[in-house]
């Protein structure tokens, strides 16, 4: 309805309908719970902020006792279903059963006050008796008792002896079971496996079913029982048993070793020890042959028993056997030789020294075998030692032949003595010569293949050799200052060392495939007479690897395919009238090579340079002095400085040649050096189709280049 204003009237204002009104002070009509009328009087409580109801109906009214129905709410009702408490108690067989202790009341939905029979963990008739099921209640539905308390446990037993004591409770205390276990199967698999005779196959350490056994190789050393320091496992008491902890004494018993043995003797020990135990065989044993027990030999005594046994003289030093092999014996050298024929063989057995002032001539045809031995004259007097004639061919084997008496006698008081030995021929094979106070070989006209040779002579240490005279495969070894002096003789593959002499003195001779190594002195000098080098080397510590020269232009050293090296000096000192090819000079610290022309009297004599490498480690490449001429070569300097230079010149005297450098190569390790510098006014050089490497620049000369012709229409050009 609208709403309207009643002012001065007499009247009561109701607002009706679903809503509520927005005029809080009239009275508000609002239909009932159930709908369909307009039942409900409401009146706004401006307290409470609610409308709340003035008028209740019957639904209302059960509706607030549902809210507040139960225990504790002071509602009491006389009758339930028409029938007062007692009446209910009261009716009997048309009402509720007969009630007694233990019983109880249960309706069901059919027909209420009917008592009906339940099931569960106790029963109950339909007249209320109740009664509990066998095995039905568990252990957590019983009253909670003490620890190791059973007073209320045995009231529900009927044997209250059985109970468990303080001591089984503590054995029970020990089991923990994480799931359900049956008692009942656990006896009976304790039972089967107590019965049992085998087992699962075992692995590991331990195998097998039915004996278990160790398996092979698995018992380790942690797994043994620990042992004392110093033991070892073992056993010494009779019988077969148990391993025993065995001491040092009972394991020396058992190896029969004394204590402070030696486990690791000595060689002198041994031979200690077994010349103790072996004795050495005596002369007259020895001689007579008979002996059958075991001795010791030394040679001897073995001499002296081929001696007798061979029916020579029991002093016989040198032999010469026959045709079927027996020996006739000698006890001196040259007599042993004098009997020998063409074709014998003179055997020594012992090693000899003998001071005597006789040369031991050799015999043409008759060979000697030394076995190793030693022939040594050691007589004051001056003598050559060894004598080879003249038209003898003669070949030793296996020794060595040693003079260590008289003075320095240059061809006095030599080793051997070839002088002359003209058409001769000696074979050495593995014989050494030395002399320790004199040249070992003083050698002219003979050829000589192989053998080693050591001399201490002042001026010559190990060989003077004359015209006519060639060595092959010879190796020549000089201890003092001397040197290897080598005139009109041809070496080849041989090899020369000397400490403070040259290794090779060559004049007017030729050495090929050899080799000179000197320590304080020229590795090879080549110079005087017309020389021939080829395919060979020298080196030096301290002075020229190599230094050649000559006389003339017709006479003059030639060396290819030759390289001369120095620690301290030049590798090759090239002087004038050499002809140089293929070679390679190397310093380590001075020029690779000093090359120098000089001038004797109107001769000018220049070195002439082919295809040669000049290389330096601390210097120039090369030094030209005077005007040489070199073609092809290459100068290298290796020294990272800004005086490393490939080449410099300086002048001689007299030199008014220019020096000609015609295809040459020139590299440095420095960009500041140069390849070719001259500082010299006057000294003129002539360079054409020359390359350079490694320098900013590469020609530094103070004069001109005199190279003016120019290359024809087939590049030739007139140096």
């Amino acid at each position: 309805m609208p709403n309207q204003k009643i002012e001065l009237i007499d009247a009561i204002a109701i607002a009706r309908g679903t809503e509520e009104p927005t005029n809080r002070d009239v009275f508000w009509l609002d239909k009932s719970l159930t709908g369909g009328f307009y039942d409900r009087l409401k009146s706004y409580n401006y307290d409470t902020e609610k409308w709340e109801l003035v008028s209740r109906s019957n639904q209302d009214l059960l509706s607030d006792l549902k809210t507040v129905d139960g225990a504790g709410s002071g509602l009491d009702s006389d009758t339930l279903q028409g029938y007062t408490p007692d009446e209910l108690i009261s009716q009997g067989a048309s009402g509720l059963p007969a009630m007694s202790t233990g019983k109880i009341i249960v309706g069901q939905s059919d027909s209420v006050g009917k008592a009906k029979t339940l099931g569960g963990i106790a029963t109950i008739d339909v007249n209320g008796s109740m009664s509990y099921v066998t095995n039905s209640i568990s252990h957590t539905g019983l009253t909670d008792v003490g620890t190791n308390t059973h007073a209320q446990i045995d009231t529900h037993i009927a044997d209250s002896a059985i109970h468990l004591s303080a001591a089984q409770s503590t054995k029970l205390g020990h089991i923990s079971v994480t799931q359900a276990v049956d008692l009942d199967q656990m006896e009976t698999d304790i039972t089967a496996n107590n019965a049992k005779v085998t087992n699962a196959t075992h692995t590991g350490d331990v195998t097998g079913a039915t004996a278990l056994t160790i398996a092979d190789d698995a018992v380790t050393n942690a797994k043994l029982a620990d042992v004392a320091s110093q033991t070892i496992k073992g056993k010494v008491s009779a019988g077969s048993g148990n391993p025993e902890d065995l001491t040092a004494g009972q394991v020396r018993t058992i190896i029969n070793v004394e204590n402070g043995a030696e486990v690791n003797p000595t060689d002198s020990e041994i031979e200690t020890a077994y010349n103790n135990q072996v004795a050495e065989v005596t002369q007259a044993e020895a001689e007579a042959g008979t002996l059958t027990d075991i001795k010791r030999w030394t040679p001897q005594r073995v001499k002296q028993a081929i001696d007798a046994l061979a029916g020579g003289s029991s002093s016989g030093k040198f032999g010469i056997p026959d045709s079927s092999g027996a020996y006739t014996y000698y006890s001196d050298f040259q007599t042993a030789l004098n009997a020998a024929s063409s074709g014998d063989t003179v055997e020594m057995f012992t090693n000899v020294t003998v001071s005597s002032t006789t040369t031991l001539t050799l015999i043409d045809g008759v060979n000697i075998n030394m076995n190793g031995y030693k022939y040594e004259n050691t007589g004051s007097t001056d003598v050559n030692m060894v004598t080879l004639p003249s038209s003898a061919t003669v070949t030793i084997y296996n020794g060595y032949f040693k003079r260590s008496g008289g003075t320095n006698g240059v061809t006095s008081n030599v080793t051997l003595d070839a002088n002359p030995a003209t058409s001769s021929n000696l074979y050495l094979k593995g014989v050494t010569f030395e002399n320790t106070i004199s040249t070992c070989l003083y050698i002219k006209g003979a050829l000589v293949e192989g053998g080693t040779f050591i001399g201490n002579g002042g001026s010559y240490s190990t060989l003077t050799a004359g015209p006519s005279t060639k060595m092959i495969g010879s190796t020549f070894i000089g201890t003092s200052s001397g040197h290897v002096g080598v005139n009109s003789t041809t070496l080849i593959n041989c090899t020369s060392y000397a400490n403070s002499g040259m290794a090779f003195y060559v004049g007017a001779g030729i050495l090929l495939n050899c080799v000179g190594e000197s320590i304080s002195n020229i590795g090879i000098r080549a110079s005087g007479g017309n020389n021939t080098l080829s395919n060979c080397t020298g080196k030096s510590e301290s002075n020229y690897g190599i230094r050649v020269g000559g006389d003339s232009s017709t006479v003059y050293t030639k060396c290819k395919n030759t390289t001369g090296f120095s620690s301290s000096n030049y590798g090759f000192y090239i002087d004038g009238f050499a002809e140089v090819r293929n070679c390679d000079a190397h310093s380590a610290s001075l020029a690779g090579a000093l090359i120098t022309s000089v001038t004797v009297g109107t001769t000018h004599k220049k070195p002439r340079i082919y295809n040669c490498t000049f290389i330096s480690e601390g210097a120039n490449g090369a030094f030209a002095n005077g005007s040489v001429q070199m073609f092809d070569s290459s100068f290298i300097s290796q020294y990272d400085n800004a005086n490393g230079h490939g080449l410099t010149t300086g002048n001689v005297t007299g030199s008014s040649d220019p020096t000609i450098l015609s295809g040459c190569t020139f590299q440095c390790e420095n960009a500041s050096a140069n390849g070719f510098k001259n500082t010299l006014a006057g000294y003129e050089t002539k360079i054409a189709a020359c390359k350079f490497h490694g320098m900013t620049t590469d020609i530094n000369d103070v004069n001109s280049n005199q190279m003016s012709n120019t290359p024809d229409s087939y590049n030739n050009i007139l140096i």
